[in-house]
């Protein structure tokens, strides 16, 4: 499943090319190897897949940020509740195929647009579809704003990365850190980190059991 780009026509849109040092290294990585499961959490160009997918490996494109951004606790709601309600609505969201097991997670841009109850839902629900040689990569923003809408991303090269059609108009938000990261993902470990000349915080976690 492909997702086009949310961003209405009539609205103003940025686009930014930029060096991205860790997906390159991933990419080096995963270079030569077969028969991988990657899972792309987010919005990417065509070419951006093929590129990843030389050697013929198993690619899954799902828009879960976006159907994630709408789950709310509900009032009254006990918070074990409502991960037993999204787990349940998750996994028949994304109709994976039984006994699957990502080698590699690419989430661009999507964690930024999720609050902290969610992601830390995410995180746990990740869990039970990794190994603990899987690679989760994921750009953060270290400002006080961001886009309003995620961005599409394309892979120029290995290293070079092209952001379009995100959205001028920005929101405020409270910016995710590595101590968050530490607190809500006990599973995963912070393997290469890099702020960006862009301002945004470059990361490649590795699962770990």
């Amino acid at each position: 499943m492909f997702r086009s780009s949310v961003v209405k026509k009539n609205q103003q849109t940025l686009s930014s090319t930029f060096n991205s040092p860790v997906m390159g290294r991933l990419l080096e990585k995963i270079k030569g190897r077969q028969h991988l499961a990657i899972v792309e959490f987010g919005l990417s160009a065509d070419n951006t897949q093929a590129l990843i997918n030389q050697n013929g490996n198993n690619i899954i494109i799902t828009d879960i940020f976006a159907f994630l951004r709408k789950q709310k606790r509900k009032p009254n709601e006990d918070h074990s509740v409502f991960y037993k309600r999204l787990y349940r609505l998750t996994s028949q969201y994304l109709k994976l195929p039984e006994n699957l097991v990502f080698d590699v997670v690419l989430c661009w841009d999507g964690i930024n647009y999720l609050d902290r109850e969610v992601f830390a839902f995410l995180c746990r629900f990740l869990e039970t579809l990794t190994h603990d040689e899987t690679l989760m990569h994921a750009y953060v923003y270290t400002h006080e704003k961001l886009p309003e809408e995620p961005g599409e991303f394309e892979l120029i090269n290995n290293s070079l990365v092209r952001l379009s059609n995100a959205s001028a108009k920005t929101v405020p938000i409270k910016a995710y850190n590595q101590t968050d990261f530490t607190q809500l993902m006990p599973r995963f470990s912070i393997q290469q980190s890099l702020l960006l000349k862009n301002g945004i915080q470059e990361y490649l976690f590795k699962c770990s059991r």
